[in-house]
C-alpha cells in the first residue's frame, strides 16, 4: 500500500520499526503533482533527523522527484531499513510517498 505523507519542519514517523520489512520506497512529490513542493525533506532510519548541515544524523536529502529505493541490486534490505523511517522538510510543508512491502 502507498501513502501520501505531508512533513513538515517536525520529524515526522513515517514507519514504525518492522523486522519483517522486506523493501522501502519513499519519493518526494515532484512539483508537476503538488506544487508546494520545492524544499527539501531528510530522511532518517532508526532516530529522528538532526537539526543543523553538519549534524551527522541529518540524513539523506531528497529534492523534488528524488526517491529512495531499497534494496539495490537483488540484495536483502539492510537491518537499518528495518528501522523506523523518519522525515523532516528543510521549509515549509512538502509532500512524499511511502511505501512498504513486508515479509507474512
Amino acid at each position: 500500500m502507498t501513502l501520501i505523507v505531508l512533513t513538515t519542519t517536525v520529524a515526522t514517523l513515517l514507519l514504525n520499526d518492522n523486522q519483517k520489512r522486506k523493501t522501502l520506497k519513499i519519493q518526494m512529490q515532484p512539483s508537476s503533482i503538488d506544487a508546494g513542493t520545492t524544499g527539501q525533506i531528510r530522511i532518517t532510519k532508526g532516530h529522528q533527523p538532526g537539526i543543523g548541515a553538519t549534524n551527522p544524523s541529518r540524513g539523506e536529502v531528497l529534492i523534488q522527484g528524488g526517491f529512495i529505493d531499497e534494496p539495490k541490486g537483488g540484495t536483502k534490505l539492510d537491518d537499518l531499513s528495518r528501522k523506523a523511517i523518519w522525515a523532516t522538510s528543510a521549509t515549509a510543508d512538502q509532500s512524499l510517498t511511502v511505501e512498504e512491502e513486508s515479509e507474512l
